[in-house]
Order: structure tokens, then C-alpha cells, then sequence
């Protein structure tokens, strides 16, 4: 029970700043003082695009466990269903609460990386696909040891996540609400142990291949970066 207080005080804090908005614009503006490069920031931070992580980042990390014996193997099935339902929640409740985003506030004197979303704010579903792929990979692929690696991997994770804050598409909170809902999210898969029921099943596997293919389609030939 002790692994949720966290994520749960956490989603505490993020309903706090978003009732206690003056504290969350503050925030907003320091993230926003590293903004340094649209271009680049804008690159980094999709990231943590549903799309992207579909076509590219989960067969990569699925490869990665296949073919690093030292580390379990992870199958894309474990990865993508949960991930699936995780992205209908966080949809679900953006569109319920829509909370304006930083550019639908006026008086926000900050830099944007273009486009400009005004609405559906809370919360970031870039920011939970990350943490989400990342932590949950994480969890899976190392049943010890490679504590320098897990340092790394969180790190990046961490970064793509605050671009959000920092190119003004998100605030903190919307942010920490994410990885709030997240980690509870995967405290909850690994106690009912899904990935045992999704690891070694084929016909999962053949659906989620096919899963990764259509994000790849979607990539060259829709503006999925633009909307997501």
C-alpha cells in the first residue's frame, strides 16, 4: 500500500496548483526561462508523442530487452495495451475537466513552441505516454542491478516530460498530475500481474505489430505531431 502514497500525493499537489493557479504560473515561468531553442525543444518534446512512441521507441526497447540477455524481454503487447487504456483515461479526462492550457490564459507572458493549444490541458498526454512506456519498461526489463542505466533512462524521461512546461504546451501540474496518474497506474498492473497474461501471447503480439505499422503509416502521411 506504501507505493501509492506517493503518486497520491503527488496528484494532490497537482489539484492544489490547478485550484491554486498563481503558484503554477510561477512555476510555469521558470520552466519557461530554459527555453532556449523551438526547433530543438520542439523535437524533444514530441518524444512523448503516442504516435512516435508506437512506431519507433517501443520496438526499439522491445528489441533492446530481446537482444541484452541480462535484462527481461519484454514483449510489445505488455507495452501497448496498458498503454492503450492508459491514453483513453488521461483523453477521458481532459475532455471532461478541460482546463485552458498556458495559451489560453491571457496575461501568460512566456515563449510558445508553435502550435498554440488553448484547452484541454489536464492532463499532459504526452507527458503520461513517457512516463508511462518509460517506468513501465523499466519495471518489467530489470528485475535488479543496472541502477546507472535506470538512472538514465528516468532522466530522459524526466526531461521530454518538462519540455512540456518548458515550450508552454502544459503547466507543472498537468505534468505532475501525469506521472501521478501513471505510476499508479503501473503499481496497479503490477499487482495484478498483467504483464504475465500479456508477455507470451502471440495473437496479442500479431495485433500490436500491426499497431506499430499503422503509427508508422500515420507518421509520413498525417500531421500526427501537429494534434496529439
Amino acid at each position: 500500500m506504501s507505493k501509492y502514497y506517493f503518486p497520491l500525493f503527488c496528484l494532490i499537489v497537482s489539484i492544489f496548483l490547478k485550484l491554486f493557479q498563481s503558484l503554477d504560473v510561477e512555476i510555469l515561468y521558470f520552466f519557461n526561462s530554459f527555453f532556449f531553442s523551438e526547433f530543438f525543444l520542439s523535437h524533444i518534446t514530441e518524444l512523448g508523442n503516442a504516435f512516435f512512441i508506437f512506431a519507433f521507441l517501443i520496438p526499439f526497447l522491445c528489441v533492446l530487452s530481446l537482444v541484452v540477455k541480462k535484462i527481461n524481454y519484454v514483449s510489445p503487447s505488455t507495452i501497448i495495451f496498458p498503454g492503450l487504456i492508459l491514453g483513453l483515461f488521461v483523453q477521458l479526462v481532459k475532455n471532461i475537466l478541460n482546463f485552458p492550457r498556458p495559451g489560453g490564459i491571457e496575461g501568460i507572458n512566456i515563449q510558445f513552441a508553435e502550435p498554440v493549444f488553448q484547452s484541454l490541458s489536464f492532463p499532459s498526454g504526452h507527458a503520461a505516454s513517457i512516463f508511462f512506456v518509460g517506468f513501465w519498461w523499466m519495471r518489467l526489463a530489470f528485475a535488479g542491478g543496472f541502477t546507472a542505466l535506470r538512472y538514465i533512462i528516468s532522466l530522459l524521461v524526466i526531461i521530454i516530460a518538462s519540455t512540456r512546461i518548458i515550450i508552454g504546451a502544459h503547466w507543472f501540474s498537468d505534468v505532475l498530475a501525469s506521472f501521478a496518474i501513471t505510476m499508479l497506474f503501473i503499481e496497479i498492473l503490477n499487482k495484478w500481474k498483467i504483464d504475465l497474461l500479456l508477455n507470451k501471447n502471440i495473437y496479442l503480439d500479431v495485433i500490436s505489430i500491426f499497431l506499430i505499422l499503422g503509427s508508422i503509416y500515420s507518421i509520413f502521411n498525417f500531421e500526427v505531431f501537429d494534434h496529439i
